[in-house]
């Protein structure tokens, strides 16, 4: 950036994401309108960026950009380029690349959210806490302790709304090797029989 704000960092939260678009806000501190454009200027500048729209009232900053030539850390390293540091979520900055135990990279889904709260919870705690197991077996426990008192008539909450989610989340929280559910193709001989 230019050498009035040598040094000066700006951070950002990520608003949303997905390939070849991404929209940040900035914190309140940085919402000004010298910064704004500043960054707006500098980011169009910047290789793989198509174009750049922001709104100098909520800090919006929306970044089209090439995804062939940039993934989600590659467009992190432009926005660091320009003294923008982006955190997932408020108050937490997810260095590039970083990766979940699962090696996942981080993203902005349920399983990714549940991994994030599960790594805090076990650092604060000092005991090895598992929300994927946990969060499911509350959810079947809800259901079955409302079924048992309500029946499974609807009354306020059906106790089959907690079945449903607790499976519904263990589903999402376990999901299968894509390498192992493969669907194989069976020859058009055997299928259609010998012509």
């Amino acid at each position: 950036m230019g050498t009035d704000a040598k040094n000066q960092q700006y951070v950002a939260q990520l608003a949303s994401h997905v390939p070849g678009r991404i929209r940040i806000k900035l914190h309140h501190s940085s919402r000004r309108v010298h910064i704004i454009r500043r960054i707006e200027e500098n980011l169009a500048a910047q290789e793989g960026v198509q174009d750049v729209k922001t709104n100098e009232t909520t800090g919006s900053i929306r970044i089209n950009y090439d995804a062939r030539r940039h993934d989600m850390p590659g467009i992190r390293k432009v926005l660091e380029d320009v003294d923008v540091i982006v955190s997932d979520y408020a108050g937490t900055s997810i260095p590039e690349g970083e990766a979940t135990p699962g090696g996942a990279k981080n993203d902005l889904t349920f399983v990714g959210a549940v991994e994030d709260l599960n790594k805090w919870l076990s650092t604060v705690t000092g005991v090895p806490i598992n929300l994927k197991i946990i969060l499911p077996l509350g959810l079947l426990g809800a259901g079955l302790w409302t079924i048992l008192r309500n029946g499974l008539a609807a009354t306020k909450i059906p106790g089959w709304i907690f079945l449903w989610l607790a499976f519904d989340s263990f589903v999402k929280l376990h999901p299968a090797n894509r390498a192992s559910s493969a669907i194989v193709s069976c020859p058009t001989d055997v299928v259609g029989g010998a012509q």
